[in-house]
């Protein structure tokens, strides 16, 4: 069974999001990183899966 999510986790998640769509727009799938998004988002790198 899987485990609820907590709101902080719901709000990490939705940054991480919102980052990886505004990168992705500005310089595109390909020029895009892990660390860029996390750190757009203000996560911590492990945030990704």
């Amino acid at each position: 069974m899987s485990k609820p999510e907590d709101s902080r986790s719901i709000e990490t998640r939705d940054q991480l999001i919102q980052a990886a769509i505004e990168l992705f727009g500005l310089v595109g799938y390909d020029g895009t990183s892990t660390r860029a998004i996390s750190s757009k988002a203000g996560a911590s790198l492990g945030a990704i899966p």
